[in-house]
């Protein structure tokens, strides 16, 4: 008896502390809300390397804040509108915006890869998910999925299929972030696998060195290419360069960029970088 009322008694502090992380969280999402009203959204663009040549084959796209840069100008905001599960129009509007500037770059004959990172309620095969196949169908793009995608459901493998029927090709990101699951690569379904940047930071020391390089052989027998993000200093591109990996992206190559940054940087193609 005294064991039910102890569950009795956690399940009411269980349900009071939902209660107010909710209301706390829905504050939040308004207020991101409010704050696109006033100052808009911008894309900025994160360069891709290819490890072969050190040229700039791509970009990541990625939605920010008017005003705001770097992790903590979209992870804040979009994490505030992901944890009450309205991330999807954010998403939406950033793979729209992808297509136009893809189709601007043809007109200029450049052609880089755009990858473009989708969040869990935009992957639950709804309305928002049919507009993301709208805008991106068999265009140069790669879709990344984030740990917060569960692949062990099956509308989310449909939306996978459909990715791929699309043309686009499809990256495990944050691979060896928090809990890693390494079912997660089990699958048949993907193209590459983004290592997280703490990874990368970790190979400053043996140890860390030690499990970049598994999680890069790893990869390469399951025949994913190998995408190495949170590249900082020489040392850690010289330590990424010794490694199976075929692409690098992290502030090392320079800031976000807008648009016309981009442009002008993939035109460069070979990359800049101090000693």
């Amino acid at each position: 008896m005294d064991m039910q009322n102890s569950l009795r008694r956690e399940l009411d502090i269980y349900t009071r502390r939902s209660k107010a992380l909710a209301e706390a969280a829905w504050i939040d999402a308004s207020r991101v809300i409010d704050l696109i009203a006033r100052d808009g959204l911008d894309v900025r663009y994160a360069p891709k390397i290819a490890a072969s040549n050190l040229q700039c084959v791509g970009f990541e796209a990625q939605a920010r804040l008017k005003g705001t840069s770097g992790r903590a100008g979209t992870d804040s905001f979009l994490g505030c509108l992901e944890r009450t599960g309205i991330v999807s129009p954010v998403d939406v509007w950033l793979c729209e915006e992808v297509e136009q500037a893809i189709g601007r770059w043809a007109q200029r004959e450049m052609y880089p890869a755009v990858s473009i990172k989708l969040h869990s309620d935009t992957m639950a095969c709804g309305p928002a998910f049919d507009e993301v196949i709208k805008a991106l169908r068999y265009l140069n793009v790669e879709i990344e999925l984030g740990a917060g995608v569960s692949l062990a459901k099956d509308s989310t493998l449909s939306c996978v299929g459909r990715l791929r029927d699309s043309g686009a090709r499809v990256i495990i990101d944050d691979f060896g972030a928090g809990y890693t699951n390494y079912q997660r690569l089990v699958g048949t379904h993907f193209d590459s696998v983004k290592l997280d940047r703490d990874l990368v930071c970790g190979s400053d020391c043996a140890r860390g060195r030690v499990v970049l390089a598994g999680a890069c052989d790893l990869c390469r027998k399951l025949g994913l290419k190998v995408i190495a993000a949170g590249i900082e200093t020489r040392n850690q591109l010289e330590i990424a360069r010794t490694l199976d990996i075929d692409f690098f992206q992290g502030l090392y190559f320079g800031p976000e960029l807008s648009w016309d940054e981009a442009s002008e940087y993939f035109a460069m193609q070979r990359v800049r970088y101090t000693a």
